[in-house]
């Protein structure tokens, strides 16, 4: 090892990670960073996750840890004990996932990302590959690029909420890289009793309000769609409003005086409007109309002139009104047969 390159301590949560976490690791273990070592986080695992992880453990000359979180909970759960539980001396820690793929140089780039900013955290750009490692970035028309309108991507909080409120979270969770500093900083970590599935996104904005966090323009990573996945399974049928929203309001709420934030608040309502829409749609595809109208009601309120400058939100505002419209009617079967052809 190079001791002139600080310590990288690269963490891998996981459960249940047999058919991948061998290809995950193997893709670290190809780093052209000098100086690192690898701690995965085990939460009863029922396969044969922790027996891979031993054969790696003989087959190399990296050191690999093995933490066992024997508590049931969330990921998040899981990703709070193992940072709890590190015994490391790493000057930087990453959470990479089980089942993601990593270029051999995004350590040694994240590394000096950091360190020629002066940044305490960092995430790079990703593609997408499916369950079988095929690249479906383009078939699932994702722009691996931060939105255009960030000209310059180091941030501290308040330009962070401004881009959050209008783009929503567009940073790449599993290829996050912070200094150990952090950690003596947030508590809790991941607040996911608060913040559910967006637990994430609240640590980014806690992290902003205390150290300056960056993108690195630079694809890095393969990040793997997976229908087991529970970020996945969260966004199929969901009938409640989207946790970010929850997390983002209270980040706002927080803030003493919002009038720098009235332009980008007004692109945030229009995103509720759409989340509430899409709700309202999953109601009625499950032959149910309850609560339907109030919703509707309520996105309505949230629309604005941007609605009519966006293509793309013109067409769901047209069957937010058709569906409110024909619910005042009493025509509830209709809505749901109108509903079931929509694809928003």
């Amino acid at each position: 090892m190079n001791s002139n390159s600080p310590l990288v301590c690269v963490c891998i949560p996981v459960y249940n990670g047999a058919k991948t976490i061998g290809l995950t690791i193997s893709s670290i273990l190809a780093q052209n960073y000098p100086n690192f070592e690898i701690i995965v986080c085990d939460n009863l695992s029922t396969d044969s996750t922790i027996k891979l992880v031993e054969e790696l453990k003989k087959t190399c000359n990296i050191k690999i840890s093995i933490l066992r979180n024997t508590n049931t909970g969330t990921a998040e759960d899981n990703w709070n004990f193992m940072l709890s539980n590190l015994k490391t001396e790493a000057e930087y820690l990453t959470i990479y996932h089980a089942d993601d793929l990593y270029l051999s140089t995004i350590l040694s780039e994240e590394v000096n990302f950091m360190q020629q900013n002066e940044l305490m955290a960092s995430f790079t750009l990703c593609r997408l590959i499916d369950e079988d490692g095929n690249d479906i970035t383009e078939k699932n028309n994702y722009n691996p690029l931060i939105p255009k309108q960030i000209t310059s991507p180091i941030f501290r909080f308040e330009e962070l909420l401004k881009y959050i409120l209008r783009f929503r979270n567009f940073f790449i969770t599993p290829s996050f890289m912070f200094k150990r500093e952090v950690l003596n900083s947030i508590h809790p970590f991941f607040d996911n009793y608060n913040s559910k599935s967006s637990s994430d996104l609240d640590t980014w904005l806690r992290i902003s309000k205390q150290f300056k966090i960056g993108i690195l323009q630079k694809t890095l990573m393969n990040y793997r769609i997976s229908t087991s996945q529970g970020s996945f399974l969260i966004k199929q049928g969901r009938i409640q409003p989207a946790d970010f929203f929850q997390v983002v309001d209270s980040h706002l709420n927080e803030l003493k005086d919002q009038t720098n934030y009235r332009r980008e608040i007004r692109y945030y309502n229009i995103l509720k409007f759409v989340d509430l829409t899409i709700c309202s749609v999953n109601i009625l595809k499950s032959n149910e109309t309850k609560d339907v109208e109030t919703m509707l009601k309520r996105a309505m309120k949230l629309s604005n002139l941007i609605i009519v400058t966006r293509i793309k939100y013109i067409r769901i505002f047209l069957f937010a009104t058709c569906i409110l419209g024909l619910l005042r009617l009493k025509r509830a079967k209709m809505s749901i047969e109108i509903a079931k052809r929509i694809n928003l």
